[in-house]
């Protein structure tokens, strides 16, 4: 049987744990300590749809497990930008607002911030957001992806074949 349908059928197999993954890590953002264990889990689901879909272990399937898993971590970020990131930036912003005019009143300031901030694109409050950790994501999902695809113990979970082109 030809690999490509196969490896196609992965990759659209792939995107439902992308997505669920990008959901949870906006749902999550107010416990930043949890993105990284939750691009983990992304690339971990990722690879595993992939693996299921493709009946391979070939590092064809971990590029597509690892391309899914980061595009969902970058999903989840536009994401909490649009569901999270208005009010806690307007308020980061109002208090920027107070410090530098002390004579500025509070509600005034935070009418101020939610116009600056309703005229900034996803990618500006994005990257407002974006800290060490969160630049870190990315690679704990490809870090996901690779070792469930390369795992053994998983392999042979799922009778999976390593890097032989024979069919299961």
């Amino acid at each position: 049987m030809d690999r490509l349908p196969r490896l196609g059928l992965a990759a659209m197999a792939a995107i439902t744990p992308a997505v669920i993954g990008a959901m949870l890590f906006a749902r999550t953002s107010d416990m930043r300590d949890m993105r990284l264990s939750i691009a983990l889990l992304t690339g971990v689901l990722c690879g595993l749809a992939v693996m299921l879909v493709s009946r391979s272990v070939r590092w064809d399937a971990v590029l597509i497990a690892a391309t899914l898993a980061v595009a969902g971590v970058v999903l989840g970020f536009l994401f909490d930008a649009r569901w999270n990131a208005d009010e806690a930036i307007a308020n980061q912003i109002a208090a920027q607002l107070v410090v530098r005019n002390p004579e500025l009143e509070l509600n005034v300031a935070r009418m101020q911030a939610q116009v600056i901030v309703s005229g900034m694109s996803t990618w500006e409050i994005v990257q407002g957001r974006l800290n060490w950790i969160g630049k870190l994501t990315p690679f704990m999902a490809i870090l996901g992806a690779w070792f469930t695809v390369k795992s053994r113990l998983i392999g042979r979970l799922l009778r999976l074949r390593g890097e032989s082109n024979q069919e299961v």
